[in-house]
């Protein structure tokens, strides 16, 4: 059976970070390919302007291009919210002889207990919990799964949109495409 990460975020914008978390849980033999899941209305965002579904899943594409084990799946675009839960059984429901796997960053790990269907979430999925250099956590009791530490790449997107915004330089932190494509589109200036 096919051991899918899926690894949901907002990613505005996505950067070298994911891609490193992506390819540390595949290196690891703990996945067999990774599937990019942008979220259409990340509820934990309701009061922050997001860009474009249809621009992050561009800069989605570009960060993963030419790379056969990774892919983006617009699953949540047909479902019209990001729940978690929800957006694993749709994809069960349409991939029936593959296994899905959560991949979530370890920063998330103190609020997962508030998302909708917790407790079916945590009853019938394992985790892959990437943690960012230093931010290493243990997993709650109720929570199965394994934590990864993506060693070197301590990159978030806030920071990426600061930079923008001042003016700095972000080629070391995304690819040249999604970083074109941030000054094509006048992204995360104001």
């Amino acid at each position: 059976m096919t051991r899918v990460g899926v690894f949901g975020g907002t990613f505005d914008p996505c950067h070298f970070g994911h891609l490193h978390a992506a390819q540390v849980c595949l290196e690891q033999r703990l996945i067999d390919q990774v599937w990019f899941v942008p979220a259409v209305d990340p509820w934990q965002k309701q009061n922050q302007q997001i860009t474009s579904y249809a621009t992050r899943v561009r800069m989605l594409q570009s960060l993963i291009a030419s790379k056969s084990s990774l892919r983006v799946s617009e699953v949540e675009k047909d479902l019209g919210k990001s729940e978690t839960f929800a957006t694993l059984s749709t994809l069960g429901a349409q991939w029936p002889r593959y296994e899905f796997v959560p991949i979530i960053g370890a920063d998330l790990l103190d609020g997962l207990h508030t998302w909708r269907d917790y407790e079916k979430l945590i009853s019938k999925y394992r985790f892959l919990v990437v943690s960012r250099p230093g931010q290493e956590r243990m997993l709650p009791v109720d929570v199965s799964g394994i934590v990864v530490t993506s060693v070197g790449v301590d990159i978030s997107s806030s920071d990426i949109r600061t930079r923008t915004r001042h003016g700095e330089s972000i080629s070391q932190l995304v690819p040249h495409d999604v970083a074109q494509l941030i000054e094509k589109e006048l992204l995360y200036r104001n």
